[in-house]
């Protein structure tokens, strides 16, 4: 029997109930997780009277795949030996996020982790899942010692790509894991391809655009594609030529004030954040394959005014080291546009401080659903609704 209420039920409830729901079946899903993970260790115990074992019982009584079924067994078993973290997930003070980050950490490093439990736990209580993930990465670094070399060596031994066809449709199938270097690359080249895209969509009825997954796909064959053949979905509409390969440099972030000290003996880090080891930051600097974020000197023209009216690349690149996701969500910056915070056809400028990157959900609540975007004077953003539609601003800090 389904406890839950019927969904055609909920619209007469306001918007602060609807939230508390939500929360509520965060704090429901932490604790089924943990409650599982008891289960499931319980019977890994049970080897003479439940011989299928925890990931047998998985696999048939929730009929669920086996690789699936092996991962929540490993889970179950690390969580075993992390007390703390349990607890919290019982009472549904962490998400299940949260504690497959501390198990992850735990098969790395499980002395540390042991050791440092309950203060990375209180931080995991107050930090979002994606702000824990960059807390923990940090400390396995000062753990290890190294800077950071030793996991960005762990990530690039890890690397690997599959492919293969599916049979009943004749689909290509691409699975891929990359260290953040080789990521970046690649999140920047298909970025531009399907930034190239979008433009090119703007111009065509709503029915004919295509979704942002279709474009990325498009922007993957372009770039497999021979140079200068034709016929490209993604070619730029006034018939310029295909990107030059310096689109796929990566950009690498260091604070201006300390960049002597940072290039010496600190980490520099990708516009999405991740830190990266300063040996790695010298090769590509070697390499020539690097992309610094200082956007205001000769040649990079931040304030165009009225001169101009789409975002030049140094713009864009700025644009994203300094906004790293869309302004009202976490959506990656490669896969937002640039968006005029005092719109164009108002008299807006192309200048850096009147830019911010939104994802393609949120600029069309700006455009079409009556919402604004205010810069704040000391940095960061707030989306606001139209008046009267019962939803809240959504406020970024710097």
């Amino acid at each position: 029997m389904n406890p839950f209420p019927p969904i055609g039920e909920l619209p007469s409830q306001d918007a602060d109930e609807l939230r508390r729901l939500v929360r509520v079946c965060g704090r429901l899903r932490s604790q089924l997780a943990a409650f599982e993970a008891g289960l499931l260790a319980e019977i890994s115990r049970r080897t003479a009277t439940m011989p299928e074992g925890a990931e047998g019982a998985v696999a048939r009584g929730q009929r669920g795949s086996r690789a699936a079924a092996r991962r929540r067994t490993r889970t179950a078993k690390a969580l075993d030996a992390l007390p703390a973290t349990r607890t919290a997930l019982e009472q549904g003070d962490i998400s299940e996020e949260h504690a497959d980050t501390l198990v992850s950490a735990a098969r790395r490093q499980a002395e540390a982790v042991a050791a440092s439990e309950g203060e990375l736990v209180d931080h995991a209580r107050r930090d979002s899942p994606e702000a824990f993930a960059d807390r923990v990465r940090r400390f396995e670094d000062e753990v290890e010692g190294d800077d950071g070399v030793e996991r960005f060596n762990r990530q690039r031994r890890r690397r690997k790509l599959t492919m293969h066809t599916r049979r009943d449709d004749g689909m290509t199938i691409l699975h891929g894991e990359f260290d953040p270097v080789a990521g970046a690359r690649i999140r920047r080249a298909l970025g531009v391809g399907a930034q190239r895209g979008w433009r090119a969509d703007a111009k065509l009825p709503l029915g004919r655009r295509r979704t942002p997954e279709q474009r990325l796909a498009d922007a993957l064959e372009e770039l497999c594609r021979p140079d200068g053949e034709s016929g490209s979905p993604v070619r730029p509409a006034d018939g310029a030529s295909a990107p030059a390969r310096s689109e796929a440099m990566v950009l690498v972030v260091a604070d201006l004030d300390r960049l002597t000290a940072t290039l010496r003996a600190g980490r520099s880090r990708l516009a999405d954040g991740t830190d990266l080891p300063i040996d790695t930051v010298r090769r590509l600097a070697c390499d020539g394959d690097v992309l610094p974020a200082i956007f205001d000197g000769a040649g990079q023209p931040l304030w165009l005014g009225r001169r101009r009216r789409l975002a030049t690349e140094g713009q864009r690149a700025a644009v994203i080291a300094r906004d790293t996701t869309c302004v009202g969500c976490d959506t990656p910056a490669e896969w937002c546009q640039v968006h005029h915070i005092r719109w164009w056809r108002h008299g807006g400028t192309t200048d850096i401080d009147n830019l911010c990157l939104v994802c393609s959900h949120h600029h069309h609540l700006v455009h079409e659903g009556g919402w604004t975007i205010e810069h704040l004077a000391g940095g960061g953003f707030e989306m606001r609704p139209p008046p009267n539609v019962g939803q809240r601003s959504v406020r970024r800090s710097a």
